[in-house]
């Protein structure tokens, strides 16, 4: 693994039962891509070796130089910040990962239920 990678302190992010995926996007509205390319993290342990696989990936672009920070920045996706050398534009550049928490079955059926009831209370309400 590479060693700046094996550094970062990742405990306690991935609860059991949580399914995450790994996406350059830190929007959660965006479109994850191809699903032949959509991988899931299911525990902690996933979280770096993803990491490196994205960042091998990514090694005709960027060089990875340092580790910068993580922390959740919206409820369920949390952003891992680097610096990398921009191979093309010749420069060190900021360059992010996210970390999305998938939602459940149970949960997309609540955010319906509660999406129709506030549209059926609007719509009574004319």
């Amino acid at each position: 693994m590479n060693e700046i990678l094996k550094n970062i302190p990742i405990s306690g992010i991935i609860t059991s039962g949580e399914i995450y995926i790994l996406n350059p996007e830190g929007d959660p509205r965006h479109n994850p891509g191809p699903i032949e390319f959509i991988y899931t993290l299911t525990c902690d342990e996933h979280i770096l070796p993803a990491l490196e696989l994205e960042f091998c990936i990514l090694d005709e672009l960027y060089a990875l130089r340092k580790f910068c920070r993580y922390g959740e920045i919206l409820d369920g996706v949390y952003e891992f910040h680097f610096r990398c050398y921009d191979k093309e534009g010749e420069e060190e550049v900021g360059y992010s990962m996210f970390l999305h928490r998938l939602s459940t079955l149970s949960q997309q059926q609540a955010l319906f239920k509660h999406l129709l009831n506030d549209s059926e209370s609007a719509t009574t309400s004319s």
